[in-house]
């Protein structure tokens, strides 16, 4: 946006609040009555939370290209601060002309002097242009003659009960996730979209020709996030090291990765209509197309949508309401964060972080966790609240790490690693059987070591009794361990024939035999179960 006034062709310069107002005065003649918020104390109009919404409205029908018309926006808005601002901010960004750092300036130094322009300007130039109260968009004409249908009309209802024919569900993941609002919550830290990512990018067949979460029908992935850096190495691992088989030139082709920005949920709904336009034709069994949406990733809802409070159920409806009505019939993920206080792992409690609006509202909630309390435990989606049948409840994930060499800022060669997953569904039981063999292979390790190091000691200090390495203390260099354990890991090296008792030529003291290695036993130790 221009940081000073322009000089119209006369060469001199208008005051802004007398253009306004005579604008003001001569349109009010043909002016009809709309109903908007407006609160006076002593004739003087002041600005509740409802006028801040209805000029969030009314501004959607006034041209923020015109820069008398912006100054005396912000004119308007100035004596309400930081919210005035934001609204200003929102509506300046749809002209092409928006500069952020000029127009933080403007409102620094020019928005602050006297004036007699209020609000009700605003919402008077937007009557003037056809806009008929808060809350209502831009309506054709036909919409506008006496006698047109109600929105909840019965002439607005389906063909047909549904008791003749069957509505087949629309899946983003055949038999896992449909089109509508999805939202996937998971604790903060726990990769969530590291695991995101290769998912949505399967909706664009961007992934290994066999792979089992492969949709029947492919789509373009948009990608809206706080992270374009971590999400763009995320692909570029997919595609280095994921066995898709594509090229670069089809993950550019299918796949949009934009930068987050906090704006209002109204806002953010009023891209819809530019995205319905990228559609992929996918030749059904009859020869017709199907024509499939983009699928959305907003990445997290915190960087997408402004909202002053998530806890509030009213504004949070608020928002999943502009979602669901312009994104209609669009696949929707949201990817919101839960309470930090419940952590990474499994718990009933698990869901989106703030009012129960976002899982009220939504059409499938997923939930991302750790299966498990070590650092290398898997991380499953689970399906917490569908509306629509599905094969399997929970994913797995599969995490693939490679590094390369690649220049830094500087020019510098260094090592950088790259990450993706690998989803696939888990069946009924099999997480519990995982985390069985898991806790399985945890304990044959552990048994395994403190065989290791009891074959490691007798080496170091040979020719000693058993009793001393059953009971040589960690502090003398024994090994750490109870001497049960101890005992019966020497027990099952015996038997495996890697340890052996040989007496002394002459006893030592009451010790009459020692311990020690079969030197060309082989290494293989039994399980042993604790």
């Amino acid at each position: 946006m221009p940081g000073r006034a322009r000089r119209y062709p006369s060469g001199e310069r208008r005051n802004a609040a007398v253009d306004v107002q005579h604008h003001v005065t001569i349109a009010t003649r043909a002016r009809s009555h709309v109903n908007y918020s407006l609160v006076e104390r002593g004739g003087v109009p002041v600005a509740t939370a409802q006028t801040f919404d209805d000029l969030r409205s009314a501004l959607q029908y006034v041209d923020s290209d015109d820069y008398t018309t912006w100054v005396n926006v912000g004119l308007v808005l100035k004596p309400y601060g930081e919210n005035g601002y934001k609204i200003w901010t929102e509506w300046s960004s749809r002209s092409d002309k928006f500069d952020a750092a000029a127009q933080r300036r403007k409102w620094e130094r020019d928005i602050d002097r006297p004036h007699s322009i209020t609000y009700r300007s605003i919402f008077r130039m937007a009557i003037d242009n056809g806009w008929r109260g808060a809350d209502k968009e831009p309506v054709s004409s036909k919409s506008d003659e006496i006698g047109a249908p109600h929105p909840l009309s019965l002439n607005k209802a389906e063909p047909g009960s549904g008791a003749g024919s069957v509505t087949v569900y629309e899946y983003v993941y055949d038999d896992f996730m449909s089109i509508g609002v999805n939202v996937v919550a998971g604790a903060p830290g726990v990769g969530k979209t590291t695991l995101i990512v290769p998912l949505a990018l399967a909706a664009a067949h961007l992934c290994p020709p066999d792979y089992v979460l492969k949709p029947i029908v492919r789509r373009n992935v948009i990608i809206i996030t706080e992270s374009v850096v971590q999400v763009q190495r995320v692909i570029y691992s997919l595609y280095s090291w994921g066995y898709t088989g594509m090229s670069v030139s089809a993950f550019d082709e299918r796949v949009r990765v934009i930068n987050a920005q906090r704006l209002d949920p109204r806002v953010v709904s009023q891209v819809a209509g530019e995205y319905k336009e990228w559609i992929v034709k996918n030749e059904k069994a009859d020869g017709t197309y199907h024509s499939a949406l983009p699928l959305v990733v907003f990445d997290t809802a915190n960087a997408v949508f402004d909202m002053e409070n998530e806890n509030d159920n009213a504004e949070v409806g608020r928002a999943m309401a502009y979602i669901k009505q312009s994104f209609q019939t669009f696949p929707i993920i949201i990817v919101s964060h839960t309470a930090k206080a419940l952590g990474t792992y499994e718990s009933d409690f698990l869901s989106p972080r703030g009012a129960s609006a976002w899982t009220g509202d939504a059409q499938g909630v997923y939930t991302v966790f750790k299966d498990g309390d070590t650092q290398d435990a898997p991380r499953i989606l689970k399906a917490t609240k569908v509306r629509f049948p599905t094969a399997f409840p929970e994913l797995t994930f599969d995490l693939v790490s490679n590094k390369e060499k690649h220049k830094d800022v500087l020019g510098n060669d260094k090592d950088i690693w790259f990450s993706h997953s690998v989803a696939r569904p888990l069946q009924s039981g099999e997480r519990a059987q995982i985390k069985e063999d898991r806790k399985d292979q945890r304990e044959q390790e552990q048994w395994n070591k403190l065989c290791g190091d009891i074959i490691e000691l007798i080496r170091r200090d040979p020719d000693k009794s058993r009793s001393h390495y059953e009971r040589l203390p960690v502090s003398q260099g024994g090994i750490k361990g109870s001497q049960e354990r101890k005992e019966k890991a020497i027990d099952q090296l015996i038997r495996d024939g890697i340890l052996e008792i040989a007496d002394y030529e002459k006893p030592l003291g009451r010790a009459k035999s020692f311990i020690r290695i079969v030197e060309d036993a082989r290494e293989p130790r039994g399980k042993y179960s604790v």
